[in-house]
């Protein structure tokens, strides 16, 4: 073959791929996004129908065992899963602007909110929707290659593996309604009440007590594997008190509940080590329910987080305890 047609073909092949490229990321941004409940959370913090007092952060714990709908119109769930304390401090710096209602900021004290769990996460891409590029990296830090692929996923989300795998769900999902008429509905969903749900309501207790020992053990070696305090995440909570100073707002802590079969295996780990230096923040209130539903297993739905019972009784021991806070500034 001559130079001449290699170089042909190749600017053909690379043309083809380029069109079909641009044919899938315009399918990506009609189809796919409408369906990404993340971007479907910041469109809702955007706009807020309320003014909100008390706004929760976090990740999937107050995510899934919040529930606004028995709090009042007052409380926000800004809580998404797998939000580290940068993205914490990100949307609370972000909403205390657009919301200066906002009184108290509840943000989730776990035993892994400083762990190499959380910190390894530095793909920002998400948050870009909400907050600026500038205001990103000074909580991200500078990490050339992380910069890259998160401005990059933002600006082409097919560029990201994760997007390309839900690109495909999605177009499989599509394909199969032109034949059977039917879309599944996403396990993962937001509800009338703009509130994180699952459809399928599992119970923990279902389980047998081995299988539930070992997902606890599995979940709690994740979570809590060494260096379980990072120095990035320890100043993103610097800055989230910091910015709370700024607009003369309080933070209140809460450790969520856990399963006895994590909680054993979370206390092999060094947590003492997170807890001391949690408690030499300036929270106005620390609320812990580890331990609350420790003889209700039954309120769980896995190692971690709680069922749609569980979290609504949850959601109004919150509601009774954060009652006494809820006072004119």
């Amino acid at each position: 073959m001559s130079i001449r047609r290699f170089i042909l073909l190749a600017v053909f092949f690379l043309l083809g791929f380029a069109a079909l490229f641009g044919a899938c990321s315009v399918y990506y941004f009609l189809r796919v996004r409408q369906t990404d409940i993340y971007l479907e959370q910041i469109a809702y913090l955007k706009d807020v129908p309320a003014d909100p007092v008390v706004v929760f952060f976090g990740d999937s714990h107050p995510a899934m065992d919040i529930r606004t709908s028995v709090l009042g119109p007052e409380y926000l769930n800004a809580a998404y899963p797998s939000d580290n304390l940068r993205e914490v401090a990100l949307k609370a710096q972000e909403l205390l602007v657009l919301y200066p209602s906002i009184h108290f900021l509840v943000v989730p004290i776990d035993d892994h909110v400083f762990g190499a769990y959380r910190t390894e996460d530095r793909n920002f891409s998400g948050i870009l929707h909400f907050v600026s590029l500038r205001d990103a990296l000074r909580l991200y830090g500078f990490h050339p290659l992380a910069i890259v692929e998160s401005v990059a996923t933002y600006l082409v989300p097919l560029a990201h593996p994760e997007h390309r795998q839900e690109f495909v769900r999605i177009f499989k999902q599509d394909v199969a309604a032109l034949f059977t008429g039917e879309i599944p509905e996403r396990e993962l969903f937001w509800d009338e009440h703009c509130q994180l749900s699952l459809r399928s309501d599992k119970v923990w207790t279902d389980l047998p007590q081995e299988k539930r020992d070992e997902l606890g053990k599995g979940r709690a070696e994740l979570q809590l594997r060494e260096p379980i305090i990072n120095e990035e995440l320890v100043e993103a909570l610097d800055a989230l008190f910091l910015i709370a100073e700024e607009h003369g707002v309080d933070v209140v802590g809460v450790r969520y509940p856990m399963t006895p079969a994590y909680q054993r295996h979370a206390a092999s780990h060094h947590i003492s080590a997170v807890r001391d230096l949690l408690y030499t923040y300036p929270f106005i209130a620390l609320l812990d329910y580890e331990q609350l539903f420790d003889e209700q297993r039954d309120l769980f739905q896995d190692e971690d987080h709680l069922n749609a019972s569980g979290a609504l009784l949850f959601s109004r021991r919150v509601r009774e305890d954060l009652q006494s806070l809820l006072v004119e500034p």
